[in-house]
């Protein structure tokens, strides 16, 4: 079976130039809403619909404006997906993965795509980095035959997002997200990939300064040291954050020099804030001191999220003599061709029970095969656990629920579409997710978004649409994955 276009695959031509283009930007969005639908074989339609517009770089451009909202609705259906079906027993699993692949192959190709990856703004960019990062950290989907695939391709996915996206807009996300994972004092994991993602950020920071605001980075910086200032962290488990946004600021001053001082036009009383104070400090400091520092900071970084550096870098915290030592007694064990297994589960239960330490001292000492042997082991260790406390926990959820606030999402007859009722439902659903009223205004606003000329509502061109055009689309929707 043929899938429907909604004419948005045609080239405008003639008289009826325009009539198209506001054609395409109503059916697009008519596509996008299906993609918040809980049933899967509709979501997966409309996904193949819009990766056949994607594929087209003439066709991409009727995308653009729609980049957004599709992304808002992408989110939307990650979290019904990650917080209800994966929790719901009586939902076939294998549904959850092909809506998983689909999702993320869609977001790879908009981010694969310069025009559209760069249309992305900084809260939709925070939502949806947010959302993939606790996927990547489900224990449910390792269980899965295909989970681990999904898994890589996620990873793909969040790196691709910070490599392609419009830098100041994925720069301030991740910013954004570190200092609410801090505040949140929850999860350490998601903290930890958070952190990863804005240690790539740095890594490539000296080469896309051009398309940095700085001013806005610089807002961002301070926000964190006022909510967080530097000397609140002497009682925290683990300073990392801090030095991560240390690593940003020295990062900064080394790639703008004296000039940075200049950007301050989005704070208020800047020259009396921790930040001017930490800036000035850092530019006054010697070049060669000044490199030790911002060198021991920004190699920490690339450690962490590559092993291509093998300088040697200042531990997260000093180890007690005791557990040095204990370290190098699982390091023989390991070393030992008899008691490697049990050096692998000590290995990783001091890493559980010791968050912040620093391992690095002794896997520098190893060669690169056995440093990927060991955290191979570890991820061993990790999933069999995880097997373990599946048989005596209940799965959890991205907010700690087993009922997703997205459950009561109902999938809307296409013959009859309206688009006010979508725009109703999504409103109460978001509402009950938590989300403020402001975000939710401005996702109404995408969600409805057309091309700049279109007119009138998509109910309006949806009741227009040929009976012909309305059956094929009803009993497309309704039938299987082909």
């Amino acid at each position: 079976m043929s899938r429907p276009n909604y004419g948005f695959g045609s080239r405008p031509s003639g008289p009826a130039t325009q009539l198209d283009t506001e054609g395409a930007a109503q059916a697009i969005n008519m596509v996008i809403s299906q993609v918040a639908t809980p049933d899967a074989n509709t979501v997966i339609t409309a996904l193949s619909q819009l990766d056949e517009v994607l594929q087209s770089e003439e066709r991409c451009s009727q995308l653009a404006p729609h980049v957004d909202q599709l992304l808002i609705v992408a989110t939307l259906q990650y979290r019904l997906v990650l917080n209800t079906k994966m929790a719901t027993p009586t939902v076939n699993k294998e549904e959850c993965i092909r809506i998983y692949r689909s999702l993320t192959n869609c977001l790879m190709m908009i981010f694969t795509n310069k025009m559209l990856g760069t249309r992305a703004t900084k809260d939709v960019l925070r939502d949806v980095v947010h959302v993939l990062i606790h996927i990547l950290l489900d224990p449910r989907l390792t269980q899965l035959e295909d989970g681990p695939q999904i898994i890589r391709a996620i990873n793909v996915l969040v790196v691709r997002i910070v490599e392609k996206a419009q830098f100041t807009h994925v720069f301030s996300a991740l910013l954004k997200l570190l200092h609410e994972s801090v505040g949140s004092g929850g999860n350490c994991k998601f903290t930890e990939l958070v952190m990863k993602c804005n240690w790539k950020v740095i890594r490539i920071l000296p080469s896309r300064s051009n398309d940095l605001d700085l001013d806005q980075i610089l807002l961002d910086v301070h926000n964190f040291l006022i909510a967080y200032p530097l000397s609140s962290w002497s009682d925290r488990p683990s300073d990392t954050p801090l030095r991560t946004i240390k690593t940003v600021i020295h990062t900064l001053c080394k790639t703008y020099g004296t000039t940075i001082l200049s950007h301050f036009s989005k704070i208020e009383n800047a020259h009396g804030s921790e930040l001017h104070k930490y800036l000035t400090k850092t530019l006054k400091k010697p070049k060669s001191e000044e490199d030790c520092g911002a060198g021991d900071s920004n190699r920490l970084a690339a450690a962490q999220v590559t092993n291509e550096s093998q300088e040697s870098i200042k531990s997260p915290k000093r180890l007690s003599k005791s557990a040095h030592n204990t370290l190098s007694e699982i390091f023989r064990k390991i070393g030992s061709k008899e008691n490697t297994k049990e050096g692998l589960i000590q290995l990783y239960d001091f890493k559980q029970k010791h968050p912040e330490a620093d391992i690095e001292p002794f896997l520098r000492k190893s060669s690169q095969f056995f440093q990927n042997y060991i955290e191979r082991g570890l991820k061993r260790v990790e999933m069999e656990r995880q097997a373990d406390g599946k048989m005596v926990s209940s799965p959890s959820t991205e907010n700690g629920s087993n009922s997703g606030p997205l459950a009561s999402i109902q999938v809307q007859d296409t013959a009859n579409f309206n688009m006010n009722d979508v725009i109703d439902q999504f409103k109460s659903i978001a509402a009950i997710a938590g989300f403020d009223n402001t975000y939710i205004d401005t996702a109404v606003k995408d969600i409805c978004s057309t091309e700049k000329n279109g007119a009138g509502e998509i109910s309006e061109f949806i009741k227009n649409m040929s009976s012909e055009i309305v059956e094929q689309n009803k009993e497309q929707f309704t039938s299987n994955d082909q």
